[in-house]
């Protein structure tokens, strides 16, 4: 008697949990027929925004191209590279120790230590091994990664991956420059892919 009246309650969970999901179908149904064209036109205007997005995004990388071409004084390594043609540069240190240009889409924001830039070129006054030193203890800690790298000349140095900067993600080259060290940074992956498929690819300098 007792497996009977469970076989029915059972039946009856199962009766009702399919009528629930009738109605929830039926409702979705529903729903769509009666805003049908309310939501073809939400799906539309979504493929819009992203169909403009994707336009703009290849927009913005067509008119990178011709590249520009920067070069340095002869002081500092006669330092050349090719660069998106759309990137202002702002030569913020000039003197007999050191060289700094800073490069930035369309206008250069206000400069500070803690402002990411899509491309910071700097002639450090400092050995290329006391440089290198710096990052040992972040290397050993994990905040950055040091690995090896060859530019297109055959000049070796390295290559410096991670929070250089407490404030945001960075990617440093350094090289060696006579009694100096070549510095070339990237603050942000936005501007990554520039700087390793256009200005590194066409680095060149005289050591």
């Amino acid at each position: 008697m007792k497996k009977n009246a469970f076989f029915i309650v059972a039946i009856a969970l199962v009766a009702i949990a399919g009528i629930v999901a009738f109605g929830w179908a039926y409702g979705q149904i529903g729903h769509y027929r009666d805003n049908a064209e309310e939501i073809a036109r939400q799906a539309v205007e979504v493929a819009k925004e992203e169909q403009f997005r994707a336009d703009e995004e290849a927009f913005a990388e067509l008119a990178k191209e011709p590249f520009a071409v920067f070069a340095g004084p002869a002081d500092f390594g006669s330092v050349s590279f090719e660069y998106p043609r759309t990137w202002s540069a702002y030569n913020s240190a000039n003197d007999k120790n050191s060289y700094e240009v800073v490069f930035y889409p369309e206008v250069i924001p206000f400069l500070s230590k803690d402002t990411p830039v899509a491309l910071r070129v700097s002639v450090l006054n400092t050995e290329y091994e006391s440089e290198l030193k710096k990052y040992e203890n972040d290397t050993k800690k994990g905040v950055v990664t040091v690995t090896p790298i060859t530019v297109n000349q055959g000049e070796k140095g390295v290559r410096v991956d991670g929070n250089i900067n407490k404030n945001f993600t960075s990617s440093l080259v350094l090289l060696k420059l006579r009694d100096k060290t070549l510095a070339l940074q990237t603050d942000t992956d936005k501007y990554l892919g520039d700087f390793d498929d256009v200005i590194l690819v066409t680095l060149k300098y005289v050591p």
